[in-house]
């Protein structure tokens, strides 16, 4: 049934966009005739790209987990990461811009600019949405193995085909064909690279490093339970392990690429309304997963006197502290480009931290799933739990509810006061999740044991 919605779904965006691509210059001659379709499209191209790429680290799955059944049986493991690669490219997100570029070109490019500059136009698209597609393929498979090298081909990947669209004027520009022939470059280059990062991450048992004696010997909240043991072991978690890790590095390319967008370019929607979807993506990624990150270990957390305490007040003082460090580092950008919205910066900070770090920390409470926090892959449903995010769709609904109904200096006062209550109130949003853990400890044993 899932798969039949899957396919609808797919199916209606593909021909929405399809019908857009058709019918976009006599929609803008009726609603705004003095603008052009064929410039519209040119100037939010680039635009476009980075939304898509964005929505791609959000949504779109790579589907190594569902492999690791062929792992077992004499299949070269190119020909699994051949049938992986395919099966990812059939994305709502490789499908739809195509849907819309063909007939946007047929019609409107074609009769502009001619056959030619049509042809190169629905080419020069499918590069770019190739170098979009594989960079996520790159980053969502090798990212927690490969965090530095993955940071840099994929920022250098993306940055150099946007410079390049930029310096030669775009696809439709003087230079057009060579603005496609290096686009079309950089992702065949991409593609090889995404490839390889597929075929090793099919291999399930990767060498593991042997810790330091000062290492072995370090306290962790399992062994002397404690506040500060277990923010301790958080970071151990962070550094360590690829699903963590993995959350820490998309919570901040998400934080940098929005707090840019902010800061530099947005004019219409409010700014802390929009700030509120950075500044707290450690905490609520990071968060709805607390208590699967010990479904490992969960008996022990249980066994240790006064653990469960400690282990609710260290994920809340992580969640609080990453909200501050993310914040920090969009003060930076804010002091750079916008001087002016400290005060939107301030209002989503304390809201992050008062409001959705506490919420998505009960949220992780609420049917959790267990997980190994060595997983490679991110986004998958057999890991994501539901009612933590509708917890947090709720939260957040809360603040855009108050935007809407006192306005943009309005509802910035109100959520930063929401935000300052929650804040106060974190002693009791600790007892309340502690409270939760108690009452269902048995049967978040059951679940976590069921699997192992």
């Amino acid at each position: 049934m899932l798969a039949v919605l899957k396919g609808f779904g797919l199916g209606y965006a593909v021909v929405t966009a399809a019908a857009l691509g058709f019918l976009l210059p006599d929609t803008l001659s009726v609603w705004a005739p003095e603008v052009s379709a064929l410039d519209l499209v040119v100037q939010t191209l680039l635009p476009a790209l980075g939304a898509l790429t964005v929505g791609r680290v959000l949504f779109q799955d790579v589907p190594t987990r569902g492999a690791e059944a062929f792992l077992l049986l004499p299949v070269s493991r190119q020909r699994v990461a051949h049938a992986v690669t395919f099966r990812a490219s059939l994305s709502v997100f490789n499908l739809a811009p195509l849907a819309f570029a063909v007939p946007f070109a047929v019609r409107t490019v074609r009769g502009a600019s001619g056959d030619a500059a049509a042809v190169g136009f629905v080419v020069g698209v499918m590069a770019l949405v190739a170098v979009s597609h594989f960079a996520v393929v790159v980053w969502k498979t090798r990212l927690g193995t490969a965090p530095g090298e993955t940071v840099a081909v994929v920022g250098a990947a993306l940055a150099g085909t946007m410079a390049v669209v930029l310096a030669l004027g775009g696809l439709l520009g003087p230079q057009a064909v060579l603005t496609i022939l290096i686009v079309a470059a950089i992702a065949v280059t991409l593609g090889a690279y995404a490839h390889r990062s597929v075929v090793e991450s099919l291999y399930l048992d990767p060498p593991t490093r042997t810790a330091a004696p000062t290492e072995r010997r370090a306290t962790t909240g399992f062994e002397r339970p404690g506040v500060r043991a277990f923010i301790d072991l958080e970071w151990r978690l962070i550094r360590r392990t690829r699903f963590p890790r993995g959350i820490a590095l998309n919570a901040l390319a998400l934080t940098l690429a929005i707090s840019v967008y902010v800061f530099g370019w947005n004019d219409a929607a409010p700014t802390a309304l929009l700030l509120l979807a950075s500044t707290g993506t450690f905490a609520i990624s990071a968060g709805q997963f607390a208590l699967p990150f010990a479904s490992g270990h969960y008996d022990r957390l249980l066994s240790l006197p006064g653990a469960l305490r400690a282990f609710v007040v260290a994920k809340l003082a992580m969640g609080v502290g990453s909200t501050l460090v993310l914040g920090a580092v969009q003060l930076a950008i804010a002091l750079v480009l916008a001087p002016d919205a400290l005060a939107d910066l301030g209002g989503a900070v304390l809201f992050c931290a008062g409001v959705l770090a506490p919420v998505a920390v009960l949220g992780s409470t609420l049917g959790p799933k267990p997980l190994d926090v060595q997983d490679k892959f991110m986004g998958s449903p057999r890991i994501q739990s539901l009612p933590p995010q509708i917890l947090l769709a709720v939260a957040g609904t809360v603040a855009v509810a108050l935007f809407l109904f006192l306005g943009s200096a309005g509802g910035l006062a109100a959520t930063a006061a929401v935000g300052a209550f929650g804040v106060v109130a974190l002693p009791l949003w600790a007892h309340v999740i502690e409270t939760r853990l108690l009452r269902q400890r048995h049967a978040f044993a059951l679940r976590f044991r069921s699997v192992l």
